[in-house]
């Protein structure tokens, strides 16, 4: 993920629900760091959604957001909403360069996607059949 430097499990609720310590580059602030509460569902058999809710942080004062990735036309589309409510005044300065943040995160997962399905399927695979695994253990 752009401008990230930290992501670990900090803490494991079930095989889809998990809480997740981030680390983020701030432009002009201090760098974030924040703890989601992570959850997977899968939504029908090619659709998957994943939930987030902001537990505690730094700056932010609260983050809720979803990423929905479903198949459209033989392609895939992604959806990704994040509503963020900042905790510092300075944060007005930091609304586009947040929301260019944003779409390359979306960028970067769909990149890394289609890397990896070029360049190393039989991993990307494994990844698959670990998350529906998962899934089903719910």
């Amino acid at each position: 993920m752009p401008n990230s430097f930290k992501s670990e499990i900090s803490k494991k609720i079930s095989p889809c629900i998990m809480e997740i310590d981030y680390g983020v580059d701030v432009p002009i602030l201090p760098d974030e760091l924040y703890t989601v509460c992570n959850s997977m569902k899968q939504s029908s058999p090619d659709s998957y959604r994943a939930d987030w809710k902001l537990l505690r942080a730094v700056q932010t004062k609260d983050s809720t957001g979803s990423f929905v990735i479903e198949p459209l036309d033989g392609k895939t589309i992604i959806r990704y909403q994040n509503l963020v409510t900042p905790g510092s005044i300075m944060a007005g300065l930091l609304r586009k360069p947040a929301i260019s943040q944003m779409k390359d995160a979306a960028t970067a997962i769909a990149s890394r996607a289609e890397k990896q399905k070029t360049a190393n399927p039989a991993a990307l695979q494994k990844q698959v059949e670990a998350l529906r695994a998962a899934l089903k253990a719910e």
